[in-house]
């Protein structure tokens, strides 16, 4: 256990974060999580940029993954492609042209918000 005046310290050190490095959300100091209107990426149709700002799940190996791919929150994708009968999304990560092909499965661990122009 640590104190409240420790606990509040490295709340402002940190910057009064609302999610972990991965997008979870981390309660208030009254317990509450701010609510966020996010969708998975795999409801996202094609042509559609979106803002990555939750990656579900906290298996380490999954998680390695997408940062290798550089899937993390904060970053900019846009979906090219969706297979039929839950084939994979061709998408294009960040502003580069680096595009990769992701199945279904680790994309509805992706949760995004819709991006803002």
């Amino acid at each position: 256990m640590i104190s409240e005046e420790f606990e509040e310290r490295i709340d402002r050190v940190l910057g009064r974060p609302a999610t972990d490095p991965h997008g979870s959300p981390i309660p208030g100091r009254d317990g509450k999580i701010k609510e966020r209107d996010l969708i998975s990426l795999t409801d996202i149709e094609m042509g559609r940029s979106v803002v990555i700002r939750w990656v579900r799940g906290q298996e380490p190996e999954r998680l390695q993954y997408l940062e290798s791919l550089g899937l993390l929150p904060d970053v900019v994708v846009k979906v090219f492609e969706k297979k039929p009968f839950n084939g994979p999304l061709l998408i294009q990560i960040g502003s580069s042209n680096k595009r990769e092909m992701i199945g279904q499965e680790l994309a509805q661990q992706i949760w995004v918000g819709i991006k803002k122009n």
